[in-house]
Formats: C-alpha cells, sequence, structure tokens
C-alpha cells in the first residue's frame, strides 16, 4: 500500500457537535483532531463547536455576526468562504445551488438564528434537537445528541431517530432554519428527478461518461486510493483516475469464502494500476456489524451487509488517505434489478430513489473514525440527475444491466470487464452467504434468515446507537444467540 498522505487529503471537518448548551458531553467517532471552535457569544447568546478533521478551525468562515461551519467539501468554491458569501447573497436559498459531499452549520448572531443544511442525498448525515425552551443543539452523529433525548420538539424537513425521541435527522436535500421556540422552517434544495428525458443511446452514453468524469476530477487527489471489485461500477472509476491523473493505485479485498482478485486484477493491469490485493476471513468482516452500526446508525440489515466488506477493507489503508468508490451505481442504475422488464425497473428505480435517504450508505463516518475520507462518484449530484433521469430502457438494454455506464467506459477497459455481470461486494466476498449460514446452523429457518438479521441489527443498533455501548462491547455471537431464542426486540 502506498505512503500515508498529508492531512490537506481529507477536509478541514469531518464531523462535528454544535449546542447553546453548556456541556462536555461530546461523542464524536472521527479519529481526527479535535477543536472547540465558538461560532456565537454574548451575554446571553452562544454556540460552541467541536468540530473533527483535519484542520478544524479552518472548517469555519465568518463575516460580521455570520459565521459558517462546513463539514464536508463542496467543488470548486473554496470552502466555508464562498459558503459564506453565497448565504449572505442568498440566504437559505443558497444551498440549493451547492453540489458537494457535506453538512452545515450557519450562525446569525443578528437575530440569533442557526441554519442547518445537509447535501443533496444526505452523505453527511446531520442531526438536530431543539428543546421546548429555544436551546439548539446540532451534530453529525445522533449518538452524541443522546443526553438530549426526550427533550426536543417536531420539526419539519426532519425524521426522528429510531429510539431517540426528540432527536432528529436532517432529510436529505433539506436547509432547516431555526430561531426561538417555535421557530422552524424547512426548505427543499433538491429533490430526486421525476421526469424521464429520451435520449439517443450513444448520446446518453457520452453524457454519462462526461459527469462521471467530473465528478472524479473534483474529489480526486493525487496518491488516492481507489476501492476494485474488477466490475464496471469500480473498475470505471479507476480507469477515470487512471486517465485523468496518469496513474491510480487500487485495492480489492477478498476471504478465505470467495474473492474477485482475478477480476480486479485484470482491470489493473489494464490499467497499470499500483495494486493491492488483501486477503482475511469472512467471518472478521461479519464480526465488523457492531461498528458498521455505531458508525452509520443504521438498523437496516441489507445496508449493514453490503458495508461489512468495505468496514474491514479502509483498516487496511493509512490514515490520512482518501478513498474513491465506485459503490452506490446500483440505486439510480437498477443493477441491484436484474433481468427485469422496462416498466418493472422503472418502478424499482423509484422505489430504491424515494427510499434511500436515512440509510446512511454513504457516510464518511465508516472512514473518518480510521482518518480516511471516503468519495462516491456516482452519487454526485450531477451524476444522479444525469442517471436517474434516463429511461429504463438505457440502463438495461440487450440483455444487459447498467448498459449506458458499460458502454460509456467501453473503450478504457478490457471487454471481459465491460461484460461482467453485476456481483456486489457483500456477495463477491461472501459476506451474504457466512451470515446466512451462521444464522442457519443455530436453527433459524431458510424463510426467516432476513427477518433475524433485521432483528440483529435493530438489538446492535439500540446497544450502541440508543444505548451509547461501546462497539468493542457487543459479542456478536452471544447478542445473536440471544435474538435467536428470543421474541423480536423493540419495535
Amino acid at each position: 500500500m502506498s505512503a500515508a498522505m498529508t492531512g490537506t487529503s481529507v477536509p478541514a471537518a469531518v464531523a462535528c457537535r454544535v449546542s447553546t448548551l453548556d456541556t462536555d458531553d461530546v461523542a464524536l467517532s472521527a479519529q481526527a483532531a479535535h477543536d472547540t471552535v465558538q461560532l456565537a457569544r454574548d451575554a446571553r447568546w452562544h454556540l460552541d463547536a467541536t468540530v473533527a478533521g483535519s484542520s478544524p478551525r479552518a472548517a469555519v468562515a465568518r463575516d460580521g455576526g455570520l459565521a459558517v461551519l462546513l463539514v464536508g467539501e463542496v467543488p470548486d468554491t473554496g470552502g466555508p468562504d464562498a459558503v459564506l458569501h453565497l448565504f449572505r447573497d442568498l440566504g437559505p436559498c443558497a444551498f440549493s445551488q451547492l453540489s458537494g459531499r457535506f453538512a452545515a452549520v450557519v450562525v446569525d448572531s443578528a437575530d440569533r438564528s442557526v441554519t442547518v443544511a445537509t447535501d443533496h442525498a444526505g452523505t453527511v448525515p446531520l442531526h438536530v434537537v431543539h428543546t421546548w425552551d429555544g436551546h439548539i443543539a446540532v451534530a453529525t452523529e445522533a449518538k452524541a445528541l443522546v443526553r438530549l433525548r426526550g427533550r426536543g420538539r417536531p420539526l419539519p424537513g426532519t425524521q426522528e431517530m429510531p429510539g431517540l425521541g426528540g432527536v432528529r435527522r436532517v432529510r436529505a436535500g433539506t436547509c432547516l432554519s431555526l430561531a426561538g421556540p417555535g421557530q422552524a422552517r424547512a426548505r427543499r434544495t433538491w429533490v430526486v428527478p421525476a421526469h424521464r428525458e429520451l435520449v439517443e443511446p450513444h448520446l446518453a452514453a457520452e453524457q454519462v461518461r462526461a459527469v462521471v468524469e467530473e465528478a472524479v476530477a473534483w474529489q480526486a487527489r493525487d496518491g488516492m486510493t481507489t476501492v476494485l471489485s474488477g466490475g464496471i461500477d469500480s473498475s470505471a472509476v479507476a480507469a477515470t483516475v487512471r486517465s485523468q491523473r496518469g496513474s491510480v493505485s487500487t485495492v480489492t479485498m477478498g476471504t478465505d469464502r470467495s474473492d474477485e482478485f482475478g477480476p480486479a486484477a485484470l482491470v489493473a493491469e489494464h490499467l497499470g494500476a499500483h495494486h493491492t490485493e488483501v486477503s482475511t476471513t469472512v467471518a472478521s468482516v461479519l464480526a465488523e456489524l457492531p461498528i458498521v452500526v455505531a458508525l452509520t446508525e443504521s438498523a437496516d440489515p441489507s445496508v449493514n451487509e453490503y458495508l461489512l466488506p468495505l468496514a474491514r477493507l479502509y483498516r487496511e489503508i493509512p490514515a490520512g488517505h482518501r478513498v474513491m468508490t465506485g459503490y452506490g451505481a446500483d440505486i439510480p442504475l437498477g443493477g441491484m434489478h436484474r433481468g427485469r422488464a422496462d416498466l418493472a425497473l422503472e418502478e424499482l428505480i423509484v422505489e430504491d430513489m424515494s427510499s434511500f435517504d436515512g440509510l446512511n450508505e454513504l457516510s464518511p463516518n465508516l472512514g473518518s473514525h480510521l482518518g480516511l475520507w471516503t468519495s462516491h462518484p456516482y452519487w454526485d449530484r450531477a451524476v444522479l440527475g444525469r442517471l436517474v433521469t434516463l429511461a429504463a430502457g438505457l440502463k438495461r438494454r440487450h440483455g444487459r444491466d447498467k448498459w449506458v455506464l458499460r458502454e460509456a467506459f467501453r473503450d478504457l477497459l478490457p471487454e471481459q470487464t465491460v461484460l461482467r455481470p453485476k456481483l456486489g461486494i457483500h456477495e463477491g466476498s461472501g459476506t451474504t452467504s457466512h451470515w446466512s449460514e451462521v444464522l442457519l446452523e443455530r436453527g433459524v429457518s431458510p424463510a426467516d434468515v432476513t427477518a433475524t438479521k433485521a432483528r440483529i441489527s435493530r438489538a446492535v443498533y439500540d446497544r450502541v446507537v440508543v444505548d451509547g455501548e461501546a462497539p468493542g462491547a457487543v459479542d456478536l455471537d452471544d447478542l445473536t444467540s440471544t435474538v435467536v431464542a428470543a421474541e423480536p426486540v423493540r419495535a
């Protein structure tokens, strides 16, 4: 593996907690520099932020009584300073013009208001508590607000976190402005496109190529590591990095049960990549479940299953690195629904795109607790806008899933890679089948395996998020035995 990079590879801030309450109760998972930054303070009004990142104070911009804290990054804008100037000109509407991977907090001392915003897809989760007596607390992790459970009022543009009454997640593509008690207004800054465009196949491929290249260009850095499975999604990203920057470093992971070393090596050799193979046990991958749930704060078993191999792989990448993946292309392209006809595929894509919010699949916490920053070009705003609005007949064409993506990068990749059928990382690593077999061996019927995985995920969530238990204290084997033997836990 290539040497660790400097801190500039990681954004100035990767996590935060902001509060008007005087409290040292801060729990941020990010393994990065932590600093306390004052956003506003006078005799009656103050907001202090605990910020984690490579340079926490650089994540804040000020102009008079206006202060902006930016967690994550926005392309080609100069960070929080540009956000501040845009907000000064447009107010909360500024966030409808911003793309990137970020959460933001804007404090206006003049009217004692706080505006919080998520990016278009909520890829940096943001949570808020607005107490009945007017106090405000915001955090990128719900667990950092757990002591305020039961004190928060309902808020527009938010959804209550399971088991954490009063702690609310700001919805994706939402800007929420808070002032005194009872004063809250939510604005949508991005919505999933509902329309579809009739585009000639060759033109659609050209457009997909262009938006992916643009997304990779602003997210990439020299020396960055690209996760490579040998499938079309990750291979197209790796090929784009190689084309733009002249070289690419790639990494793939396999287990004692299954691997994709062959397909990944084929692509790496074709690209002349500096390539690394990581071998581990499938049992060690499944053992990541408590930390995955703690970091993503998601009890969704499918999401956890997808992320387990990535969580294990990230441990092998040096702190300070930026990591780029091909994760996420399946949702807008319908890659999970193999063999579906156009009409059925379109309906499934609509359903998937309407239900991604809150799953936290792209949460940077999965890498930031190891000092990494992760990028996912397929969920760039412009890329999503192009992929979603293409007709289903371009996503599955001539009997091949994700046809438009395959066609877009055909000239950069081996033909075998372009034609390779879809295989998820959880499948290629054997994670899904191993977890299922663990349950079957404990007497769970095949028909109940999926439901049991959901019960286990929720039981882990209740312990590491709701109850604040350290992930390392959760014995997954014992917990599994308890769940299998018991009635369903906490509805």
